[in-house]
């Protein structure tokens, strides 16, 4: 297990559930999520099972207050906001907000790349990649045809282990074309099924 001072919420919430058992039931209004904003900035939802003989909501807020500082003292320029937590049905629900993908990625050490594909490939990402058009499964581009969309925007995620019924993904425009393990809920929205590895969103 990561010490949650080095690895964000996802280890916090790891950190309070060990004794109580983990993993999520959580119905189409409460999954885990990321919100992705124009502005660059990053919302995050986890929902959790949590047992309240263990552990209560204070000490959570606590624990994960103090992750925030630290990682903040690390790394100045970095914002992250706890907005909002909550337990209810034995379930905790806690949202965070960063002020970049790359500040979510460096508190909770998981992959989440929010780019241009020109940017991701210039940075050196894998793209060579078997992508599905979001309005037809079997219309499908490789390397070459996402290298030609440079300008539009990709999302490179990996889903932690944590996550067993995986990720609702939102993003600020229309999705063009997924990776495998995804589902297109609406033109904006997308699930990401717990897999092994890097999966990937396309969107304009």
């Amino acid at each position: 297990m990561k010490k949650f001072n080095t690895a964000g919420m996802l280890a916090v919430l790891m950190l309070c559930l060990t004794a109580c058992g983990s993993g999520t039931d959580a119905g189409e209004t409460d999954m885990n999520s990321l919100t992705l904003a124009k502005n660059g900035s990053v919302e995050n939802t986890i929902v959790e099972s949590f047992d309240k003989e263990y552990y209560d909501l204070e000490g959570l807020n606590t624990m994960i207050g103090d992750s925030i500082e630290q990682y903040c003292t690390q790394n100045p320029t970095a914002e992250i906001t706890l907005t909002r937590s909550e337990v209810t049905d034995d379930k905790v629900k806690v949202n965070m907000k960063y002020d970049s993908a790359a500040t979510y990625m460096g508190y909770n050490s998981e992959l989440l790349f929010v780019g241009t594909v020109q940017e991701a490939y210039a940075a050196g990402y894998d793209l060579n990649l078997s992508l599905a058009s979001a309005g037809d499964e079997t219309d499908r581009i490789g390397k070459q045809e996402l290298l030609e969309m440079g300008e539009h925007h990709i999302v490179l995620v990996e889903i932690p282990d944590s996550m067993e019924n995986g990720l609702r993904l939102e993003c600020y425009g229309d999705i063009l074309y997924v990776g495998d393990n995804i589902s297109v809920v609406s033109k904006k929205t997308a699930d990401i099924e717990q897999t092994q590895g890097v999966s990937v969103v396309v969107f304009k």
